[in-house]
């Protein structure tokens, strides 16, 4: 009887303690129809996890006794008092991303761009069943990336650029996946084969990480919708143009710049790309001629060629394309003279030129010959005929 009155006496004791410390934590949430209790919680947890708020973003603003609907950086939806969007840009946040952050289970949009988040990507993402945008660009995270996330059906845009991930790409199949940036980290082992076959893909930056293996295996003729491709600077096996990016007639930006490129370029390069309108193929060890089908790629306004090991003459047929802006050529074994300059005096939108470090010969056409286009207001030539050339050319009003 004594055992069971003692028991009696714990329990009620232990119930006690229990209501004196949560009755006070809860009668100090509002009672608000907006504050769902789970979402609310992982507010809570996310901001608890905060170490820095330099502009006191949260500590003003993210109080108990407001809707969290009305807090900054979070929106909600109309039909129901749930979190649709937790977006927090440039406000020097500092500190780990808790992982009650995958509660949110009703998020569409996660962006905490420019910040000073630190730490691992939680797992716990990829409970995020309807997230379509994860941007988390310009902070500190470390770590690998989560599988999970790459298993959220809805993705459309996941931009993780500009911080020191590490480890292998995950497995990619999210299928309506449009832009993935991963660059800017410390990513290793090669593009994972997943990738390929989202069709939807139409951005793909995997640049300055230390990604090996084939720079184009053949499935990245898939990507049937790629328009931007950004795989610079990398450890990719030396090998030449892939027949798979020739390809890829709807590019529009293509940057193979420093991925180990070496023989010479296709004759007709040219005449596979008729949307591209940027071309970076500089820093590699491509060989042979520059080819004269580079003039039927004629919506062309940059083309980056230096720094590599091209030779034989300048092609005139450059000055076909008329949308160019930039030139560089520097870095080369480019001979003969230097007349297809003329070729370029007057096209509408052309302002640089460069010609450094190559074998080249001749003069200069002067600023006085030609109807020379006002936007066309440099060339670089140092080393060209074994002198320092620089010319700009002074707009004078017509």
């Amino acid at each position: 009887m004594q055992t069971l009155q003692f028991s009696l006496y714990g329990i009620i004791f232990f119930l006690f303690i229990l209501t004196s410390t949560v009755q006070p934590y809860m009668a100090a949430i509002p009672n608000h129809p907006q504050n769902h209790p789970g979402d609310l919680s992982a507010l809570l947890a996310f901001r608890s996890h905060i170490t820095s708020d330099p502009h006191n973003i949260l500590t003003n603003t993210w109080t108990i006794n407001t809707s969290f609907c009305n807090w900054t950086g979070v929106s909600c939806s109309r039909r129901r008092p749930r979190v649709t969007m937790l977006e927090l840009v440039g406000q020097s946040l500092s500190g780990s991303i808790a992982p009650e952050i995958g509660n949110l289970t009703f998020l569409k949009s996660l962006d905490l761009t420019n910040n000073s988040f630190n730490g691992h990507l939680p797992d716990s993402f990829g409970n995020l069943r309807r997230l379509k945008s994860l941007v988390i660009q310009n902070n500190m995270l470390d770590g690998p990336i989560p599988p999970s996330i790459f298993h959220i059906s809805s993705l459309e845009y996941v931009i993780l650029a500009h911080n020191t991930l590490s480890g292998e790409i995950p497995s990619i199949h999210p299928p309506h996946l449009k832009i993935l940036y991963l660059y800017d980290n410390q990513l290793e082992g090669p593009i994972p084969p997943t990738i390929f076959n989202i069709s939807s893909l139409e951005k793909l930056s995997l640049s300055a990480n230390n990604l090996t293996g084939d720079v184009a295996p053949a499935s990245f003729g898939r990507l049937v919708n790629l328009k931007y491709l950004s795989l610079r600077g990398n450890s990719f096996k030396e090998g030449p143009m892939p027949n798979t990016i020739l390809n890829m007639s709807s590019l529009i930006v293509l940057d193979l710049s420093s991925t180990g490129l070496s023989g010479s370029l296709p004759s007709d390069f040219g005449l596979h790309f008729p949307a591209l309108q940027q071309l970076y193929i500089n820093g590699n060890r491509l060989t042979g001629s520059i080819p004269n089908s580079l003039s039927n790629a004629s919506k062309l306004d940059l083309v980056e060629l230096s720094n590599n090991m091209f030779t034989g003459s300048v092609p005139t047929s450059i000055g076909d394309l008329s949308l160019l802006q930039c030139l560089d050529l520097a870095g080369n074994q480019l001979t003969g003279g230097l007349g297809f300059i003329s070729s370029l005096l007057n096209l509408a939108h052309f302002e640089s030129l460069t010609l450094s470090e190559n074998p080249l010969s001749g003069f200069l056409p002067g600023p006085h010959l030609g109807n020379i286009s006002t936007s066309f207001h440099r060339i670089y030539a140092q080393g060209a005929s074994s002198q320092e050339v620089y010319w700009d050319i002074l707009k004078q009003p017509k």
